[in-house]
């Protein structure tokens, strides 16, 4: 799934002509990522009460800040080597070079990686806010 979202998005950027397709599909990828992350533990708040973020994050936004910035940054940089070396090269080998970019299939698997997961980690973090979680197991 992730190989396919890379291979999707260095492919798209090299075909609107931005000079670091690479960087760019990468960045691309942290983002799904990070979605798919913050999806799992707004999920796991909803329907358990398990706050994994609320353990270290407070209701101060600069404190958040400051506390997640450093570790998004290592997270990011080592991401970032990981996909500049071969092993970028290596999941874009996999298609061909006439890969057909923008196809219904594409965009409705797009769809289903990105906006869903976000659009319901949206929704469990406004539940959550007015309710209770489902089974209280935790807190």
């Amino acid at each position: 799934m992730y190989k396919f979202v890379f291979n999707f998005f260095f492919r798209f950027y090299k075909q609107r002509g931005s000079g670091v397709y690479k960087f760019s599909a990468t960045g691309t990828l942290f983002v799904v990522i990070s979605i798919h992350i913050l999806f799992f533990l707004s999920l796991l708040r909803c329907l358990i009460g398990l706050d994994i973020l609320g353990l270290f994050l407070s209701e101060d936004y600069s404190y958040n800040k400051l506390i997640l910035m450093p570790i998004v940054s290592i997270f990011f940089v080592l991401f970032i080597r990981s996909f500049s070396g071969n092993k970028g090269e290596k999941i874009i080998s996999k298609w061909p070079e006439n890969y057909k970019l923008i196809t219904a299939k594409n965009i409705f698997f797009l769809f289903v990686i990105i906006v869903i997961p976000a659009t319901l980690m949206i929704c469990f973090a406004n539940y959550i806010q007015d309710h209770q979680p489902i089974y209280k197991i935790f807190g």
